[in-house]
């Protein structure tokens, strides 16, 4: 009886811990399927704020450009200025003129002060204008590992779904096959305790029979 007992309560764990596995690969499945999507949704949200940033990146490394190219005629213009003022300087005091000198020296001074501010506001705007293309370059650089990123999630989470599918797939018809056997050898086995104890009670001696 003990041992019938005992073999019935084998096959009734064996069957749920059959169940059980199935039911804790579809969590694990269903788990990891969900990290993938979350992963892939970071992945696309930093893809598309990279792609936003390079392009404001590249719109203010066009407007420092032009505020050098601008930066730069203003120089050019100032230092023509200066050549011009330093020749006509030369010639005033060739002439000995003392009105032509005194006027020839002022435009001179001016001259060299617009150059100076002309100077120092060009290379105020070219190194804007090289810390905004570096900075393009950087995002440029975190632009295209996002694109990496975003391509490898996707890739992960489709392989991560195809081999669950798989998985599951394969699971499925052997747990229910395996439950079904387990479930008839339990049924077969109760009916054979049934026959035998049936049997037994026939054959068992009445005690309370005289002799």
């Amino acid at each position: 009886m003990q041992a019938d007992v005992k073999e019935s309560f084998e096959l009734s764990t064996t069957a749920a811990q059959l169940l059980r596995i199935q039911t804790e690969t579809n969590s694990a499945c269903r788990e990891a399927v969900n990290e993938a999507e979350q992963l892939l949704q970071e992945t696309r949200q930093e893809e598309q704020n990279s792609a936003q940033l390079l392009n404001t990146a590249r719109e203010i490394e066009e407007a420092a450009h032009a505020a050098m190219v601008a930066a730069e005629t203003v120089l050019l213009a100032a230092e023509a200025r200066l050549a011009t003022a330093l020749a006509e300087e030369a010639s005033a005091v060739a002439s000995m003129n003392p009105a032509a000198m005194a006027v020839a020296a002022r435009e001179v001074f001016f001259a060299q002060q617009a150059y100076q501010q002309a100077q120092e506001a060009y290379e105020v705007a070219r190194n804007a204008y090289e810390a905004a293309k570096a900075h393009r370059e950087l995002l440029e650089k975190r632009y295209e590992m996002a694109k990496q990123a975003l391509n490898l999630a996707q890739l992960m989470k489709a392989d991560l779904e195809t081999q669950c599918l798989k998985c599951l797939t394969q699971i499925a018809p052997l747990v229910e096959q395996g439950v079904s056997r387990i479930t008839r050898a339990h049924e077969d086995l109760n009916k054979y305790h049934g026959e035998k104890t049936s049997v037994e009670s026939l054959t068992k001696p009445n005690r309370t029979q005289r002799v």
